[in-house]
């Protein structure tokens, strides 16, 4: 009983870890998508963020975050049917650089896409 009194609380520090983790790098991966098909189809691709459901959309496809991942702030000043949004340019470029903060419990990511370059990386 002591054991899982000390043992439960890091667990679920790491399980929120984990899960923040993969929904930051799921986000970036579908940001890199959409800047990969911008470029070889020639057109604007977008990913539209919805806060109120914690999900964003690609293609017309939603994706989720995992339960207790939610989104923190966003800072793009880009926008598609009225929401926030990260459009990419036929050359790879972003119309706006900005950053997407989402947690789960008390741990963070960022994912960040630079305007000049439409790089993107995930960070604390």
């Amino acid at each position: 009983m002591i054991i899982s009194a000390l043992v439960f609380p890091r667990f679920t520090g790491v399980l929120s870890r984990l899960q923040v983790e993969g929904d930051a790098r799921q986000l970036a991966y579908t940001l890199r998508c959409a800047r990969q098909e911008a470029v070889t189809s020639g057109s604007y691709k977008a990913v539209v963020f919805y806060f109120d459901d914690n999900t964003y959309r690609y293609n017309n496809q939603f994706y989720s975050f995992n339960r207790g991942t939610t989104y923190v702030v966003t800072n793009f000043n880009s926008f598609y049917g009225g929401r926030n949004a990260c459009i990419f340019l036929p050359d790879g470029t972003s119309s706006a650089a900005g950053r997407v903060t989402i947690k789960c419990q008390n741990i963070y990511k960022s994912v960040i896409v630079l305007n000049t370059t439409g790089r993107i990386r995930v960070e604390d």
